[in-house]
């Protein structure tokens, strides 16, 4: 839009200047008894025909400063012309023959994307290859993207919606860097009937059900956790720094939780210092700097990760995720070169290599399941509306607060792990009708110390979701001041306590429906 915005303040400039000119033209000939230049509309006459070059010779300037100024006329009026009909030119190809174009698509579904980052562009193949009546556009800040397939267009997304017509579905993608630009341009959309998917790390604690936001680094964690589960006895090592290493290790402590006897230890390389003044009750998920075998540890290494090569050949996993690319690349490069070991190398690199799995490239994150939910979060939703349909006077998802939507999606990402844990080698790392079912009817048929090891497994990784987000134990729960009487031991609840963890492996029964 900048570009047409001094398009815009060039046309008011000429404009002003056409009209001193003629102005002076007419002043200068008044002062002549043989002049036939003596009105304005007589002297916008003579520039049109001057200007077009055509020159009828009924009027023409007779005084010397009528003359000047003629010829200003006669020496632009080329120049002139050719960049009116430029203006013209960008004017059909920016706004009227696309629009054209989407006249005749009105009833598809339309994607509109008011960003041309790379990932816009990730994300718009993505759509075409699942949907092909998408109808992808480029508009505003994005209309000079040029992809194949697609229409760019010089209106902003509010201006292209309020000419939308027809039956189709409308979609608004904000996928800038700065979260104020995408601010600014969500209060725009704010009156439209467009689903708005916003980058946002930000997550306001009520969100209207048109808006979606889309976290990019902490998608890339859930997905990894996902796919590549711990066991119960694991040695990990998490080198790098910045957004997308603590995102791996926040979701790694909620979804990690498997067994009561666990030890998974974590040994941290990289810039934490953030991590822990954000979460200062890791002492109450875990050991802090120390390892033993009666629950996890992490460990905050000081220095740099290749000064540990006994912890490097003994790793059972390591995990290279650092915000910058290169720099993963450039210690995977002396890792494999330098430091023996049989850890499986898992690395957030684009690129494929060598006896190593790689994870998080943009084609990955930005894809159509991802940003637009249709996988991450559905599993979320349907849960709360499982709980809405037993309780009877639960809340909308949309009106959810901030606290509780996530921790659905925490409970949700978890559900993979109770299919896992109840059907061991059977389980297929899905939450298929069928796998829950079976999953189901695993745990229906435990009884006794079983059920109760279930249940310490669901109360610990309740607990750990609120502690990370520090809530804390008080006898009275207070919302706002993050306190629950249940944040305690499990040995220590009462039994009608300890028997409500049982809902988070019921709910497989209703999944499986």
């Amino acid at each position: 839009m900048k570009k047409m915005n001094r398009t815009k303040v060039w046309i008011l400039w000429m404009v002003l200047i056409y009209l001193i000119l003629i102005s002076l033209l007419v002043l200068a000939e008044s002062a002549s008894a043989e002049a036939n230049i003596r009105t304005l509309p007589t002297a916008i006459w003579f520039t049109l025909t001057t200007l077009t070059t055509v020159g009828y010779g009924d009027t023409y300037p007779v005084t010397a400063a009528g003359r000047l100024i003629g010829a200003l006329f006669q020496i632009f009026s080329t120049g002139l012309l050719v960049m009116l009909i430029g203006m013209l030119t960008a004017f059909l190809r920016s706004r009227f023959i696309p629009m054209l174009r989407l006249r005749q698509t009105q009833n598809y579904p339309w994607y509109i994307f008011t960003d041309d980052f790379p990932e816009a562009q990730i994300l718009a193949q993505s759509i075409q290859k699942e949907d092909n009546n998408a109808e992808i556009v480029y508009c505003g800040d994005a209309q000079d993207v040029h992809t194949a397939d697609s229409v760019n267009i010089s209106y902003n997304a509010p201006e292209l919606l309020s000419q939308a017509h027809g039956t189709g579905k409308r979609y608004v993608f904000c996928l800038n860097e700065d979260p104020a630009e995408n601010d600014r341009k969500v209060r725009e959309l704010r009156d439209t009937d467009a689903e708005i998917y916003v980058r946002s790390e930000y997550e306001p604690d009520t969100l209207r059900a048109d808006i979606h936001l889309f976290d990019p680094y902490l998608c890339c964690a859930r997905m990894y956790w996902n796919k590549y589960m711990t066991g119960p006895e694991e040695t990990m090592l998490i080198i790098g720094s910045g957004k997308y290493a603590e995102a791996l290790l926040e979701q790694g402590l909620q979804l990690n939780v498997i067994s009561p006897d666990q030890h998974i230890h974590y040994y941290l390389y990289g810039d934490y210092e953030n991590f822990r003044r954000n979460h200062p009750q890791l002492d109450k998920i875990c050991h802090v700097n120390e390892v033993f075998s009666d629950r996890d540890g992490i460990v905050f290494c000081d220095g740099s990760w290749n000064q540990d090569p006994e912890r490097i050949r003994t790793a059972d996993r390591i995990i290279l995720c650092d915000d910058s690319e290169d720099t993963n690349i450039e210690i995977l490069t002396q890792l494999q070169r330098y430091f023996p070991g049989t850890a499986q190398i898992y690395a957030r690199i684009s690129s494929a290599y060598d006896k190593v799995i790689t994870f998080g490239s943009a084609e990955e994150i930005w894809s159509v399941g991802n940003v637009l939910r249709t996988r991450m979060n559905q599993t979320a939703i349907r849960l709360h509306e499982i709980y809405r349909q037993s309780s009877g006077n639960a809340p909308a998802w949309e009106e959810l607060g901030r606290f509780t939507r996530r921790s659905n999606l925490a409970a949700a990402d978890h559900l993979i792990r109770k299919v896992e844990i109840l059907l061991g080698k059977e389980a297929d790392h899905t939450l298929s009708p069928s796998q829950c079912r079976k999953a189901y009817e695993v745990f229906a048929q435990t009884t006794g110390e079983q059920r109760t090891t279930l249940r310490r497994i669901e109360h610990e990784r309740w607990a750990r979701f609120h502690y990370l987000n520090n809530w804390s134990y008080n006898e009275k729960r207070d919302n706002a001041l993050r306190h629950h009487p249940l944040l305690k031991k499990f040995d220590q609840l009462p039994l009608s306590d300890q028997a409500k963890d049982d809902y988070g492996w019921e709910v497989l029964k209703d999944l499986a429906g």
